[in-house]
């Protein structure tokens, strides 16, 4: 009968063990990923160069596609200053285009500008 009783404690002992080297683990995890979200790794801003034309070269109201990581990118001279648009739609990711006749960007995909 001393085996029996000892068999259950041992057995409940290693079930409660379980239970709270769980729950431990868990709310260590909680802990990390939330000083992990509330306080992120400062990243150093990286800046690249690209030569993508010559100054004079796009004239003023006009845009060249140049390929960036294999997206494309607009540069266009706006009243002889240039910007950078990207040639992928923010609605649902699709790929722009340059209508020229009009001097703006559509999307093919909803008709947008």
């Amino acid at each position: 009968m001393e085996t029996d009783e000892q068999n259950q404690s041992r057995r409940t002992f290693l079930h409660n063990l379980g239970i709270v080297g769980a729950l431990v683990i868990s709310i260590g995890l909680f802990i990390k990923n939330s000083f992990t979200y509330l306080l992120p790794e400062r990243k150093q801003k990286t800046y690249h160069k690209y030569l993508v034309s010559k100054v004079g070269e796009i004239a003023p109201g006009q845009a060249k596609e140049i390929k960036l990581g294999g997206k494309p990118v607009f540069v266009t001279n706006l009243d002889n200053e240039y910007k950078v648009f990207s040639g992928v739609c923010t609605h649902l990711g699709c790929i722009v285009h340059w209508e020229e006749q009009n001097q703006r960007f559509y999307c093919p995909c909803h008709q947008g500008i």
